[in-house]
């Protein structure tokens, strides 16, 4: 399945279930943040993970208390409504990772 197919898929499901439960125009707030190998992946022997090669940080999005986490190579910060991420393909892979953290951290809720 292409990516354009699979990201179409999902942001169909995000918009039926923000709209379901009334959240389109809920704001949530996204950092690209740097953590410890600990912090991000546990105590793990494996030193081949991107994160622990400086090729990727984690963007994490937090909504009503919730977290919800995305690996990316284009770290940075979100803020807006859900409503706002939820109506646009996500066309790079900080985008990418705005819309899966902004998903797990709804679906967290």
């Amino acid at each position: 399945m292409p990516a354009d197919d699979f990201y179409t898929g999902l942001r169909e499901k995000f918009n039926a279930l923000i709209r379901e439960n009334k959240l389109d125009g809920e704001t949530i707030r996204i950092t690209g943040k740097v953590l410890t190998p600990e912090e991000a992946l546990g105590h793990t022997e494996r030193k081949d993970y991107p994160l622990l090669t400086g090729k990727e940080r984690l963007m994490e999005a937090l909504f009503r208390g919730n977290r919800g986490q995305a690996y990316t190579d284009q770290p940075g910060n979100f803020s807006g409504t859900l409503g706002d991420i939820a109506g646009k393909i996500p066309e790079n892979n900080y985008e990418r990772a705005v819309f899966i953290a902004a998903l797990n951290a709804v679906c967290g809720y």
